[in-house]
Parts: C-alpha cells; structure tokens; sequence
C-alpha cells in the first residue's frame, strides 16, 4: 500500500502514467474506489489505460470503504487501485487491515491522502506528498524502506502535461470542481454491478 498526500488531483496522474502503460499488459480490473471526481476518459485513454477494463466504485460509509478495498487489494482481478478514503479518518488498526490485504496480491494499491491527513501514523511502507509546479512534480518522502531522502525529488513534466495548471477544487469537489467536468468533455459511466472473487 503506497500512500499518496496531494495538492491538486492533477499531480496524480503524470505520476501513475508510466505504471499505467506498464500494467495494461495485465489481466484484470483497474479500479477507482471513491473517486471525488467524474473520470475523464479522453485522458485517461491518451494515458494507455483500456477503458473497457476500468471499474468506478462507489462506497456509501467507511465500513463499506474498509469491505471493498480489503476485497479488491486482495483479488488477483486487480492489478490497480486507486482509492480515496472517505471522510471519516481511518484509524491505524484500519489502516494496517488494508495494509495486510495489499500484500496477497501483485499489483499496485495507492491510497489518496490529505496533505493535513498525511501528518497521522500508517503502517504503509512508502509515503509521498506531492505537489505540482508548473513545469515538474515535487515528491516528498515522509516514509520508505530503509534511509529516508530528506530533500524533495523534483519529477520534469513532459510538456503536454506542463500546459495546464493545478486546479485544487477538484480534489475537494469545491464548487467550480462540476462545471469545470461539465465542460471538458463527455464523461465515463459504468452503471455496473460486479462481484470480484
């Protein structure tokens, strides 16, 4: 379990891109558990991500947040997922309980932070906060195996990803967060109901 603290959702992609490309040749389902945000396809597509093989879902309390990631982590189906708890802190034992089904399975498994959240104890091995400048990401180390790199690791952005600039409410969901969706482009909806063993 990696866990990721934002500034803007924007910082998150040009960081999972090159994992993307190189797990579409796996089988299985790349999940988004609660995302605040409506996926945008044309992006996600221009990523490499198979949009036939990408999951949305949806938890309505944190009990059902815990069910599903501990499920999905688990599930040799997944071989990426992207979470955002829900607004209710995890406590550490939850943590650890999602931690433990990371390890069952290969794969990827991000948990997307508050930078302010970043600040309580986890038992995730790696933990980075990431802010996005115009032209490169900033990667803090706040946890890793082994001697932690005190000073930031500075990512260059390819160009095409250097054009726009962070938009913050969308990590929120603020209120510009649903126009802005509104007029991007047309939306992905998968109105699915699937069980994963």
């Amino acid at each position: 379990m990696i866990e990721l603290g934002l500034s803007s959702v924007q910082a998150l992609w040009p960081l999972l891109a090159p994992s993307l490309a190189a797990l579409k040749q796996r089988s299985g389902f790349f999940i988004l558990l609660n995302p605040p945000f409506e996926p945008y396809a044309v992006r996600l597509k221009q990523l490499g991500l198979p949009l036939q093989r990408l999951l949305v879902v949806h938890t309505p309390n944190k009990a059902d947040f815990l069910a599903a990631f501990v499920d999905l982590a688990s599930s040799p189906a997944c071989p990426f997922l992207l979470a955002w708890p829900p607004l209710q802190h995890l406590s550490y034992a939850e943590l650890r309980k999602c931690h433990l089904a990371c390890h069952e399975q290969e794969g990827l498994r991000f948990l997307i932070k508050s930078k302010a959240v970043m600040q309580q104890s986890s038992p995730a091995l790696l933990r980075l906060l990431i802010r996005q400048h115009k032209q490169h990401l900033c990667l803090e180390l706040l946890k890793q195996r082994g001697q932690l790199v005190s000073a930031p690791i500075k990512l260059a952005l390819p160009s095409a990803w250097a054009v726009l600039p962070a938009y913050p409410d969308l990590l929120q969901g603020g209120a510009g967060a649903e126009p802005f969706y509104k007029a991007s482009a047309r939306l992905l909806h998968f109105p699915l109901s699937l069980s994963i063993d």
